[in-house]
This record gives structure tokens, sequence and C-alpha cells, in this order.
């Protein structure tokens, strides 16, 4: 009976191992194509930001899947408001 329960333990902690490194992977392919289908950047073309000042932006944003895209926009067009602000119109191409 012992080398029964012995030999029972030897084969679980050879197969457990196995199991969880299979499980692993299929999780870790199952991410890459996921990451994979989504576009490495994208371009911004007239986004609107009331600010106070006029400068190059540094531009962040996260996406509902988890991504997060950051990058340089450039100021292409902007109207000054009554109160001091300024409605500028940045363009730019952001990365992840």
């Amino acid at each position: 009976m012992k080398k029964i329960v012995l030999r029972s333990a030897l084969l679980l902690s050879i197969i457990s191992p196995i199991l969880a490194t299979t499980t692993t992977l299929s999780v870790n392919a199952e991410t890459s194509l996921r990451v994979a289908a989504i576009p490495r950047s994208y371009y911004l073309n007239k986004r609107f930001f009331v600010i106070s000042n006029l400068t190059q932006t540094r531009y962040h944003e996260e996406f509902r899947n988890g991504v997060k895209y950051s990058g340089y926009l450039r100021l292409t067009d902007y109207q000054k408001t009554s109160d001091g602000y300024y409605l500028a119109y940045y363009a730019g191409t952001i990365s992840r």
C-alpha cells in the first residue's frame, strides 16, 4: 500500500508541472493573438482641447482593453475664447 501511495505521489509530481506549463502556454498564446490584432499606432486628426497655453502636448490614452497609447501632438489650429483659454486643435500619431 505504501508503494502505491509513493508511486502515485511521484507520478502526480511529474504530471502537475506539465499541466501547469501547458495552461500557461495556451494563455500566453491567446494574449499575444489579442494584442497582435490591436493596431500599433493611431493618427489623431483635429483632436481638440480647451487649454490655457499653446504648447506641444504629450498625449496619453488608455482604451477599454487596457492598451495604453502615447505620443506628441502638434498644434494645427486654435481659437481664443472670451475667458482667456484656447480651443486648440492638435494632430499627431500615438503608439503603444
